[in-house]
């Protein structure tokens, strides 16, 4: 058996060893795909708000050319009708030389006129914004006319990068997803890698270009980002949880076998104990009764009438005593328990007497039983579920103590909502490992030196048990001082 068992422990620990491996690998597996996909987002938030920082500046340099359309120590602007085509040409003259710089003309503008109305120019302006925008969302700068060229390149080298505008960019897209990791924009001419990936507990995005290299010196940005790891935990957050699930039942369903075929084992330990007992007390008995009726047999009532009566009162006791045994066992091995309980007023004082007197006789070693000096003590409980709890907790105490004699001590005192009944001797004691299971059917002490000295069923305390809760009352076990055991029963 016990070897089935370590063999049955050591295959779930297999089991349960593979079972946490592939929980732990998937939980791992699991995280490094946060990861990555944690990764590609944050590239990709911190493009677009790049991009829109980008568009941002785009527009305020649209802005500025416009504005500077209107200064004449830049551009001067004259209008003319194309004579080959229904269109209307402007001409564009340097501010400084006073020398045509640009002819062009727009197809979109329909407009005709002799003279640079202002629905005409509006309309050219709004042509030129489209145009000068595309062109430096493409990087290149148009030279209309040298001063309004140089002017715009002046702008855009000037112009400083908006990282508020950038900061709430990025910071309004990881909202967006429910990232609250704190992060940090660097931005420098140059990095040391412009790939993106974790250091320590540090994730760095892919730099970006801010703008044309010969505008503003080539620089870029990047974002760093603060503990990753938790809005990745977070995110892996039902996985690792379901995984920690499957691995608690699995723990507290192993947990539930084993404890169950350790306590299969317990009770075929303990029937097969019970079974070795229950022969002992059988064959006493027995043994007595042949021994008797072969001792009969061997001469006539009228030769030895003296000796021919002690073997009948020998062989009457052994039958009286085989009889109890057989009722024992099959009161409590079957299942059934003592009949509907009757309560009546009872002497406890009188009970104890009378059970102490009884262990004073049968016992066949000195025993010393203390009762407590009262004459009287009344209670309204059953009689037969008292006697027996007294007679079998004397019976114990006498049982497993020296050969050279017990001293029992009975204490009876009234509390407000019962009585407490202790009986203290001092015996062999029961080991603290033996007090949670002394009081189940056929249990008895693990130390087994003691068990082959001292025969027995294993019902004694389990009956003591049983009328104990029949009466609502409860019972405990504790050291006596400086040696045995106390048997409280609160009632």
């Amino acid at each position: 058996m016990s070897k089935r068992i370590t063999i049955l422990l050591a295959i779930m620990l297999f089991c349960l060893s593979g079972l946490l491996l592939t929980q732990g690998y998937l939980a791992y597996q699991e995280f490094q795909r946060q990861q990555r996909d944690l990764s590609l987002q944050l590239n990709e938030l911190f493009a677009q708000a790049i991009a829109a920082e980008t568009n941002a500046r785009l527009d305020r340099l649209t802005d500025l050319f416009l504005a500077d359309l209107d200064r004449p120590e830049l551009v001067r602007i004259e209008v003319r009708r194309d004579t080959e085509t229904p269109r209307m040409i402007f001409d564009l003259f340097d501010g400084n030389s006073n020398e045509l710089a640009t002819s062009v003309n727009f197809k979109q503008i329909d407009l005709l006129a002799d003279t640079l109305s202002p629905p005409l120019l509006q309309a050219f302006r709004e042509q030129m914004a489209r145009q000068v925008r595309g062109d430096l969302a493409d990087e290149s700068i148009v030279f209309w006319t040298d001063t309004l060229g140089g002017a715009l390149k002046r702008h855009a080298r000037e112009m400083p990068v908006d990282t508020a505008a950038l900061h709430v960019s990025f910071e309004h897209s990881l909202d967006s997803l429910g990232i609250t990791t704190a992060y940090k924009i660097l931005i420098d001419s140059t990095f040391e890698t412009t790939s993106s990936g974790s250091r320590k507990a540090v994730f760095y995005t892919k730099a970006h270009p801010l703008f044309g290299p010969s505008w503003i010196g080539d620089q870029q940005a990047m974002a760093m980002l603060k503990n990753p790891a938790y809005t990745i935990f977070r995110r892996s957050l039902f996985t690792i949880a379901g995984s920690a699930s499957v691995i608690l039942l699995t723990l507290l369903s192993f947990f539930l076998l084993f404890a169950t075929i350790l306590r299969q084992k317990k009770l075929s330990e303990m029937k097969d104990d019970f079974i070795d007992n229950v022969t002992h007390e059988l064959q006493t008995p027995i043994a007595a009764l042949r021994l008797a009726l072969e001792s009969l047999q061997q001469f006539s009532v009228t030769e030895r009438r003296e000796r021919f009566s002690r073997y009948l009162q020998v062989s009457t006791a052994e039958l009286h005593r085989l009889s109890e045994l057989v009722d024992s066992i099959l009161q409590h091995s079957t299942g059934r328990e003592t009949a509907s309980i009757e309560r009546e007023s009872v002497n406890v004082m009188a009970l104890l007497q009378e059970a102490a007197g009884r262990h004073h006789l049968r016992a066949e070693k000195p025993v010393f039983i203390q009762l407590p000096a009262i004459d009287t003590f009344e209670v309204f409980s059953s009689p037969f579920h008292l006697n027996t709890i007294v007679d079998n907790l004397l019976q114990n105490a006498i049982r497993y103590s020296d050969a050279r004699g017990v001293h029992i001590d009975i204490r009876l005192r009234r509390q407000d909502d019962g009585f407490l009944l202790e009986i203290a001797d001092d015996g062999w004691g029961i080991p603290p490992k033996d007090r949670r299971d002394i009081f189940e059917k056929f249990y008895r002490s693990s130390n087994k030196d003691r068990n082959y000295t001292i025969k027995g069923m294993g019902i004694g305390l389990y009956h003591v048990k049983q009328c104990v809760d029949a009466l609502g009352g409860s019972i405990r076990v504790f050291d006596n001082r400086p040696r045995g055991t106390v048997m409280e029963v609160k009632l």
